[in-house]
């Protein structure tokens, strides 16, 4: 009977528990939600979280603060996400970069997907292959065939050794068995002066960066790295069009420390959900070049850890791993 006792006061107890922790997740938000991003204001990921958080005031009784933590290539603002308390109040906005890639080539103080929960995927941004409009090249045909001739001869800039670019480039480079040199730059604006100042032959890079050059004429996109072709170039083939199956996209997330209750990632990914699909947000992704690419927490999650085997696997086999 005393056992019969004890079991049944502790059972009334962990029901207590739980419908503690049900009605306090019922109360989300209740305060001021801090949103971390990994980059410098200004960046690329600081302008889609303040879009973001703007479009969120329509759903929200509290506000999303953002702040920026930058350095060690994301490390710093995602690691801390990571060591945050799980409970909705500290959030962040990443890409694949800061949170799968680092791990793989740094010493960073986190491991990857294991050390976090994915919330939901705001956005795709597919990388584009230009050359300069008076190049003589005018297809990726022609690129592959000047380059096989040519070993090594033909250069490509990207924002970085490790970058979402640098691993399409090397894809590439695999797939249609040829030698591109690879130059990697700190970023967009130094990659749109070296291509624009003719010093390399081609460069990896975002739409949003080069489209005005594009409309300039100063600027030819041979192809794209994504399934389909991007709205910005409806006349630019895609990589796979023309036989190399590579579509490895640059994209944006909103995720929380692991042990997150349940019940407060679906309400902050409800909240994010109606966000993006405003008319405010749309215009905003339209006029930067981005993709909306809605993904809940399971799909996203799968499709990172995809991600992860394939990134790992490039790290592998070119040795980028710090020492």
């Amino acid at each position: 009977m005393r056992t019969f006792y004890r079991l049944l006061v502790l059972s009334i107890l962990l029901n207590l528990v739980v419908c503690s922790w049900s009605i306090a997740d019922s109360k989300y938000p209740e305060k001021p939600i801090t949103l971390i991003v990994p980059n410098p204001p200004g960046g690329t990921a600081d302008l889609q979280a303040r879009a973001l958080v703007q479009a969120a005031k329509n759903f929200l009784q509290t506000p999303i603060i953002i702040v920026n933590r930058p350095g060690g290539g994301g490390a710093v603002g995602v690691y801390e996400v990571i060591q945050a308390k799980p409970n909705g109040y500290t959030i962040g906005v990443a890409g694949p970069g800061n949170c799968l890639m680092v791990p793989l080539i740094s010493k960073a103080p986190y491991k990857g997907l294991e050390d976090f929960l994915p919330v939901i995927k705001l956005n795709k941004s597919p990388v584009v292959f230009v050359v300069q409009a008076h190049s003589p090249w005018k297809s990726l045909g022609e690129v592959i065939t000047y380059a096989k001739a040519n070993p090594g001869a033909f250069r490509v800039g990207t924002p970085g050794i490790g970058s979402l670019h640098h691993i399409n480039l090397e894809m590439l480079k695999e797939m249609a068995k040829v030698e591109l040199t690879h130059v990697p730059f700190a970023g967009g604006a130094e990659l749109t002066a070296a291509i624009l100042g003719g010093h390399l032959e081609a460069v990896i890079i975002p739409p949003s960066v080069i489209a005005g050059h594009v409309k300039a004429g100063r600027v030819r996109v041979l192809g794209t790295f994504d399934e389909k072709r991007h709205p910005l170039f409806p006349e630019t083939p895609t990589f796979r069009e023309v036989g190399y199956d590579i579509t490895q996209c640059i994209y944006t997330f909103v995720y929380v420390p692991k042990g997150t209750p349940d019940p407060i990632v679906g309400t902050l990914h409800d909240i994010l959900k109606k966000s993006i699909q405003t008319d405010f947000f749309k215009k905003f992704a339209e006029d930067n070049g981005y993709i909306i690419d809605y993904k809940g927490p399971a799909a996203l999650t799968q499709e990172m850890q995809q991600d992860y085997t394939i990134y790992k696997e490039v790290v592998r086999k070119l040795n980028l791993r710090e020492k």
